[in-house]
């Protein structure tokens, strides 16, 4: 990602600091469960108690269904939204080099608004990539490993691209 931002013409890293590389993918992994953690656990705290009173009971009553729709609503929601900002995330906080970038969430909201068109279609890359290298499993046994790690290159190729794109870094 950091290099395709750079518009360097071979975007895949060297191989010789696999340490560095491993930290790095530590540090996008916590970002991750930080932004992903509290939606989930808001669903456990929900979730968890009418199920128990479900099941105290045989089976849940009307009531108590309408009560989880609005939950799981607000939750779906809280998903789909962490979903779309985590990209923005992770991406500053590559390019940057820099973990705190990752929950700048000012900072995140005005490089998805400045690059709104062009960060939609490298989600879109990032799932169409993913979707293929499942397909790519399933029709062809590639390996789960060299099939989601191609499904993520294309991805944070195409979150590169966007910001090699960027206004505020070409005018900068």
């Amino acid at each position: 990602m950091r290099r395709s931002s750079r518009g360097e013409p071979y975007p895949l890293p060297e191989w010789d600091d696999l340490g560095g590389m491993f930290m790095e993918g530590l540090q996008v992994m916590g970002a991750y469960l930080a932004h992903v953690l509290p939606v989930s656990l808001m669903m456990v705290v929900f979730m968890v108690p009418v199920a128990l009173a479900g099941e105290s009971q045989g089976e849940p009553s009307p009531a108590m269904l309408l009560a989880v729709i609005p939950v799981m609503i607000f939750v779906s929601f809280a998903f789909v939204a962490v979903l779309l900002y985590f990209p923005a995330a992770v991406t500053r906080c590559a390019v940057e080099e820099r973990f705190g970038a990752a929950f700048e969430i000012k900072n995140n909201w005005a490089f998805i608004r400045r690059n709104f068109s062009n960060y939609l279609l490298a989600i879109v890359v990032f799932l169409v990539a993913n979707f293929i290298s499942q397909l790519g499993m399933l029709l062809f046994c590639i390996g789960i490993f060299p099939a989601t790690f191609w499904g993520l290159c294309a991805g944070a190729y195409a979150l590169g691209e966007v910001v090699f794109r960027d206004p505020e870094r070409t005018a900068g």
